[in-house]
């Protein structure tokens, strides 16, 4: 592919013009990409990004030829730059979008099973060897090259100095005009998300493990003594549920139980606190709202706030223990008094179900006064992987075996409220997801999550509550309001409020009565979530 190209050029500038265009190849393709952009919504906003990104690409490509000749640079020492250029510049073209910052953290926390899983799947697989072809072709094509020994005519030595000075300019231009964009762009954004990133996980570090709950205003016998249990669902978009109206019945025990317990158990319609799961797990188990996520590192979690009442606090999850999220989401949970990762060992990811054991155990040991989180793998990609073969009703492709995975965690909250309904203690169970999934439901090849803009599929999430018969009578009236506001809009804000409102607890360093779904002074606000760009907007 490349070696015609080179073949055809007579010189080294020349080589050195092209070597640069394909070094700033991703800014370009952004460039060409955002042609249609904006212009049918702000023709303003569509010229400034244009013109803004129009500087960089040249500044960059100014740049990148002059420093090349200048010192001299052998074409094939920038086999690593090409190679990463190529690879960026092909998840824009298969995304359409700039590499964002909650994209290349989720990256940074990816497992090395998860990611031979996504890299395997048609979304990528296709991409992922485009991108080898083309690294295979260029570096035989720039090693040919070089042997060739083409004539070097790197031109008069001012020439080259004009051209590093007017990309210096631009890029001083673009900092003082927009250096946001500056630093978002290739190639600076790698290193700048890097920063952050590093930085991001410091500063939470440094101020949460100072973190503790001291009651105040309440004494630990105060409190309402039960079982609590939060269940954090993974990708599960509340569009592909019977239980909310899709054409499939892909949560029978839940649309059975809507109708004979309707005093026990209640759906409502969820929205997250992010689109990915690094974003909106944190929120779900803190103290915090959507519009705090930057001061969350100050906020206690759940965690805190029940050991400090005297409660145990249990961890069940079939993540991973190391990779992917294993960041702040691993600080939170971490400080729980018994901590069992199922998943890590072992050829196969774990079911879901295999998580029961543990939950039956937790619930028996508790000695009344328990809180239990449990972490799924849900509908995480790849889902065919996600349950075992006799859940395999709707069939094998992407959308059916995503429904799939929807069934066996039906048969999951089947098996749980059994659970519940039979315990010995008063127990409330909360299911909710991280976040929802994209299935390419407008034809424009969206699919996961985080890729592009952010859709109704990607916060849109189920948030199912179950109650059995000693928790109902001894809490009948907050039960009974909780039970009232059945199809609510109800975002992961109000979780941590409900949880601490059946708890009994007043503390209001911790507790907003606003935000609990089961008091009479709750508020139905607008919900909100944050984007891949970490903006905090309307979640509708």
């Amino acid at each position: 592919m490349f070696d015609k190209i080179f073949y055809r050029l007579d010189s080294h500038k020349e080589a050195v013009y092209f070597t640069s265009l394909l070094l700033v190849s991703p800014i370009l393709i952004q460039f060409v990409l955002m042609q249609n952009k904006f212009i049918s919504e702000d023709t303003s906003l569509w010229i400034d990004i244009k013109i803004g990104t129009a500087i960089l690409l040249l500044s960059w490509l100014f740049l990148t030829a002059s420093v090349i000749t200048l010192l001299r640079i052998r074409i094939k020492y920038l086999i690593i730059p090409l190679f990463v250029s190529i690879i960026v510049s092909t998840y824009i073209v298969r995304t359409g979008q700039n590499i964002e910052y909650e994209v290349y953290a989720a990256i940074n926390n990816t497992n090395r099973r998860e990611a031979v899983e996504l890299l395997l799947s048609p979304y990528f697989a296709v991409p992922f060897v485009v991108v080898i072809f083309l690294f295979i072709s260029l570096y035989k094509t720039v090693i040919d090259f070089e042997r060739r020994g083409v004539k070097s005519n790197k031109g008069k030595v001012s020439w080259w100095i004009i051209l590093l000075l007017v990309s210096l300019a631009g890029l001083s231009w673009s900092y003082l005009y927009n250096k946001d964009r500056l630093y978002r762009t290739y190639p600076l954004n790698i290193p700048y998300y890097q920063k952050m990133y590093l930085e991001e996980l410091v500063l939470f570090k440094r101020y949460f493990e100072k973190l503790s709950y001291v009651p105040v205003d309440s004494t630990k016998d105060s409190v309402n003594d039960g079982v609590y249990i939060l269940i954090i669902g993974e990708s599960a978009r509340k569009q592909s549920m019977s239980a909310y109206g899709y054409k499939r019945p892909t949560t029978p025990n839940i649309d059975r139980l809507l109708i004979q317990k309707p005093a026990h158990v209640a759906n409502y319609n969820g929205v997250s606190a992010g689109v990915s799961t690094r974003l909106s797990v944190p929120l779900l188990l803190s103290t915090a709202n959507v519009t705090d996520n930057d001061k969350l590192r100050s906020h206690l979690t759940l965690v805190h706030v029940f050991k400090g009442m005297g409660f145990d606090v249990t961890l069940i999850s079939n993540q991973e223990e190391d990779g992917r999220n294993n960041d702040i989401i691993s600080m939170m949970t971490m400080q729980a008094d018994n901590v069992h990762y199922i998943n890590g060992e072992g050829p196969r990811t774990k079911y879901d179900a295999e998580l029961l054991p543990y939950l039956a155990n937790a619930i028996e040991s508790g000695g009344g006064r328990q809180l239990i989180i449990m972490h799924l793998m849900g509908s995480h990609f790849k889902y065919k992987n996600r349950y075992p073969h006799r859940f395999n009703k709707f069939g094998d492709q992407r959308i059916d075996t995503y429904d799939n995975s929807i069934l066996y965690t039906d048969y999951l909250l089947g098996m749980i409220e059994k659970n519940i309904a039979s315990a010995d203690a008063p127990v409330i169970a909360l299911y909710t997801s991280d976040h929802g999934e994209n299935m390419n439901d407008s034809g424009d090849g969206n699919y996961l999550h985080t890729m592009g803009e952010m859709t109704p599929y990607e916060i849109g999430v189920p948030f199912f509550v179950f109650i059995n018969d000693l928790f109902l009578n001894k809490q009948k009236n907050k039960v009974e309001t909780l039970i009232s506001r059945k199809g609510a809009v109800v975002s992961h804000d109000s979780i941590s409020h409900m949880f601490l409102g059946f708890l009994g607890l007043k503390d209001e360093r911790v507790y907003n009565r606003e935000d609990d779904l089961s008091s009479s002074f709750y508020i139905e606000h607008p919900a909100k979530t944050v984007n891949r760009r970490r903006e905090i907007v309307e979640a509708y």
